[in-house]
């Protein structure tokens, strides 16, 4: 089953920053779970010109951004830990600094579509 939503969030292109809002569908599949959304661009309010050929071909003043994710669950990153502990004079590795470094097993919090189980 096709889920639709309202989107909002802000798009950065040819350095300018404005919001928007958008239409998106998501559906759990197999493996995962599959995001689409559409993106309308009207080039004159990022100040893109419209794309020609030659000066003689000429395009529409808007586009279509396009986005799929395809989320999948995995078993994250593995734990990974290094180096001393701070004060102790000892090192390992290269770079120097001291103490030790953990990275977490998953950085990603669990995915959920609202009404979906």
């Amino acid at each position: 089953m096709i889920a639709h939503y309202s989107a909002s969030g802000n798009l950065t292109m040819h350095g300018s920053t404005k919001s928007v809002t958008f239409p998106l569908s998501a559906e759990r599949t197999s493996s995962g779970i599959e995001v689409l959304a559409d993106i309308n661009v009207l080039f004159s309010r990022w100040n893109i010109s419209n794309p020609s050929i030659g000066g003689f071909v000429t395009t529409s003043s808007h586009g279509t951004l396009e986005v799929l994710l395809h989320l999948t669950q995995g078993s994250g990153n593995a734990a990974v830990t290094g180096g001393a502990s701070p004060g102790s004079g000892s090192q390992t590795g290269s770079g120097g600094g001291g103490g030790g470094i953990t990275v977490p097993k998953a950085t990603i919090p669990s995915l959920s579509i609202p009404g979906s189980k």
